[in-house]
């Protein structure tokens, strides 16, 4: 079996999710790779049903019958999110099979079991990643990959939902803002060559930070901390959502 998946304007984009046999057991998880295309061999002929989905892109399911000796290639056409609607903007496919060079993910779980105090005390956990402390709350971010100079991590591009956050991407590539790890639901990092797909100034490597969503009903946390030498923090977040979208307000401290 070719799959391919496509949007409404004919091009190809990458998908992830799973073949099940109809009416049995057999579970094939799909991943496309960076052109759009997966290649599912060793088929026993039935009926299959393919479900899949892309950042941006509703969830599609389609109905395919393989035939002994025949090659199946069905195409699927992804529609669109609605507007309004909550989307995590990832950049990485939910698989990495198919992204040329080193790769790695921070995900929420990681995150709430380091309670890092900044950025750079959850990268320092990811392989290949030179993080340079400037100040005792990562308030600068100074990251260097595939030994090149970290100073305001210049060769590596930063991007916050899948957007450039430099003020100046293609002519002063410096960082003056990260995202703040409250706001965090999960971190990308392309060390490889896959990285050059995604914008200017990615000769280091690429990192996105993926913010957290709005909650699907109204609801709000309060976090406290406390160490030595006096430190204190009081964070409070609320949100609220229903249907097609939502809003969060900041955290405060």
């Amino acid at each position: 079996m070719r799959l391919t998946a496509k949007d409404p304007s004919g091009g190809v984009v990458p998908v992830q999710g799973r073949l099940s046999a109809k009416g049995g057991t057999l579970v094939i998880p799909v991943s496309t790779a960076p052109s759009g295309t997966a290649v599912i061999d060793s088929l026993a002929p039935g009926p299959y049903v393919l479900t899949v989905s892309g950042a941006g892109f509703e969830a599609a399911e389609l109905e395919v019958m393989v035939r002994a000796g025949e090659e199946t290639a069905p195409e699927i056409a992804l529609q669109l999110t609605q507007v309004g609607s909550s989307i995590v903007v990832k950049v990485l496919p939910g698989s990495l099979d198919g992204v040329p060079g080193a790769t790695d993910t921070i995900t929420r779980e990681d995150l709430d079991v380091l309670r890092p105090l900044s950025v750079k005390e959850a990268l320092r956990r990811v392989s290949g990643i030179h993080v340079v402390d400037e100040d005792a709350f990562g308030l600068n971010l100074n990251i260097g990959l595939r030994g090149l100079n970290p100073r305001r991590t210049q060769r590596t591009l930063l991007l916050e939902d899948g957007v450039p956050i430099h003020l100046a991407p293609y002519g002063d590539p410096s960082a003056h803002y990260h995202t703040p790890p409250e706001l965090i639901e999960s971190v990308e990092i392309l060390k490889g060559s896959g990285q050059i797909a995604h914008g200017p100034q990615t000769v280091g490597g690429m990192i996105n930070f993926v913010t957290q969503p709005p909650p699907n009903r109204t609801r709000g946390t309060v976090a406290v901390q406390g160490g030595n030498r006096d430190y204190r923090s009081l964070l409070g977040r609320v949100g609220t959502g229903r249907g097609p979208g939502g809003t969060r307000a900041p955290d405060s401290a």
